[in-house]
């Protein structure tokens, strides 16, 4: 989340989601708790005018449906959007993993299944 925090601007919120970067990436597995008491330890430096929190959801948690629903309606009020950066179609499902790959811009890449 280095990254992310450094052109987050004061006021800004940074919420870590998801540590799935080892599936991503092809990388061993890390413990998570290292990289997120990192994020939130950035809340110390107050006078930046930052603050970061993580959101995590578990299938296993009691609060599971709970926090979906929260997490749904935070989508639907507008409080949280998905950037989108490309919609590509499956039959162009190459040119997806190339952009994927390099990684450039900000937003997820959708394959269209259906036309």
């Amino acid at each position: 989340w280095d990254e992310s925090y450094s052109i987050l601007r004061k006021g800004g919120v940074l919420v870590g989601y998801g540590l799935n970067l080892p599936a991503l990436s092809g990388t061993a597995p890390r413990p998570a708790l290292p990289a997120v008491v990192k994020l939130l330890a950035r809340n110390l430096v107050f006078w930046t005018g930052k603050r970061t929190k993580f959101y995590f959801i578990s299938r296993d948690s009691k609060h599971y449906l709970s926090d979906l629903e929260a997490l749904f309606n935070l989508l639907r009020t507008g409080r949280l959007s998905v950037p989108i950066k490309a919609v590509i179609p499956l039959r162009d499902i190459q040119r997806a993993h190339r952009e994927w790959s390099q990684g450039a811009g900000i937003g997820s890449i959708l394959i269209q299944v259906c036309e």
